[in-house]
């Protein structure tokens, strides 16, 4: 029986593990941590990510390895590519984990994106400013999610803050006044075959992304697709990438990349005939890719800090509500919920419904 490997057991490994039995696989996880939602679905491997004997132990049991996060060092995804397991290659991980060689690769293969600006001290924050003008946005190169590691400058005394810095690894990107937010999931598998799921509509409030809205047969998504089809054949990606964007009027900009299973695609568990677990399983596997084809009308709910009272959930036609064990706090995914209905009417009254059941729940530091 061939295993798959996952590097981190957060999330995406559960959910990504769940998929791999669906098809027939097992399943193996790496993480530092304890306790993850991922181990009590799979043969979990705790160890510290420079523990070589501990990590030898879990590639030496495992047939493929992917990642949930794009977060690990150069060096370490080295390690796992030396022994031809890692896909998607380590390349891709390195571009996009840093959003400065991310916008260097947009402007590389002309995928439209706002202007950008390197950002290594206080100086070149001052020289960025007065390029961008105001308000722009000053981003963490690396490691920021959710909000995290992300400010808008909105004027000189923004600015100031960083003054006391002595050093600075930031990209401040230029304000984009959007119509909206979508992102474009699709998977691409060994032999080169790529499909690409409906466009989804995101909202986000403080960072956090908290409802995903799919739009079927939507006027962006040849533009969506081909732009993403040019970032996968480029990179030769194999796996299931994201991309997220900025509608402004019939363009879309590029934000950012995921090159992973991403929250936007959440609803594929439940709305699309394959989802994109399972596609990125297949995809790495060498299998062909599933019907990546909408069933109804769907939207996935993020819900943050708390989940919403699970008898009234179920009560939603078309509900399907997703836990991911997780420690509630402020601020953190702890599950989504997916509406599917091809009843109009219907899908309309249980997105309302839902809606405050997840406010009610719902705990996040403002």
């Amino acid at each position: 029986m061939l295993r798959v490997g996952i590097l981190g057991g957060g999330q995406l490994a559960r959910l990504l593990c769940l998929a791999a039995h669906s098809i027939g696989f097992s399943s193996a996880v790496y993480a530092a941590e304890e306790f993850c939602p991922a181990k009590n679905v799979s043969q979990y491997y705790q160890g510290e990510f420079n523990d070589n004997a501990r990590l030898n132990e879990f590639l030496a049991n495992v047939d493929v390895v992917t990642i949930e996060n794009e977060n690990f060092s150069a060096d370490f995804l080295g390690i796992i590519e030396a022994k031809n397991k890692l896909l998607p290659k380590s390349n891709s991980f390195i571009v996009f984990q840093d959003r400065l060689t991310e916008k260097k690769l947009f402007n590389q293969l002309n995928i439209p994106t706002n202007q950008f600006y390197p950002v290594d001290s206080y100086t070149t924050l001052q020289d960025a400013a007065n390029q961008l003008g105001y308000p722009f946005v000053l981003k963490q190169r690396k490691l920021g999610y959710d909000g995290r590691g992300q400010y808008v400058i909105r004027g000189e005394k923004d600015i100031t803050n960083f003054k006391d810095k002595q050093e600075l690894f930031f990209i401040a990107e230029e304000w984009i006044n959007y119509d909206r937010e979508v992102s474009i999931v699709a998977a691409r598998n060994t032999l080169g075959e790529i499909s690409y799921y409906d466009i989804c509509e995101n909202r986000h409030e403080n960072g956090i992304l908290k409802k995903t809205q799919v739009r079927k047969a939507d006027p962006m998504f040849p533009v969506a697709t081909e732009l993403v089809k040019k970032a996968m054949m480029h990179l030769n990606y194999v796996g299931v990438m994201t991309i997220e964007f900025f509608q402004v009027n019939q363009q879309l900009l590029a934000n950012e990349v995921a090159p992973r299973v991403h929250n936007s695609g959440h609803w594929t568990m439940h709305g699309a005939l394959t989802s994109q677990f399972e596609n990125h399983i297949r995809a790495i596997t060498g299998l062909a890719l599933g019907s990546t084809d909408t069933v109804a009308n769907v939207s996935m709910y993020n819900c943050i800090g708390g989940m919403p009272e699970l008898g009234e959930v179920m009560k939603l036609p078309g509900a399907y509500n997703c836990d991911y064990l997780k420690t509630p706090r402020a601020n953190r995914k702890l599950g989504h919920i997916t509406l599917v209905d091809n009843d109009s009417t219907r899908f309309k009254n249980s997105e309302a419904n839902l809606t405050e059941l997840i406010k009610a729940a719902e705990v996040v530091d403002l």
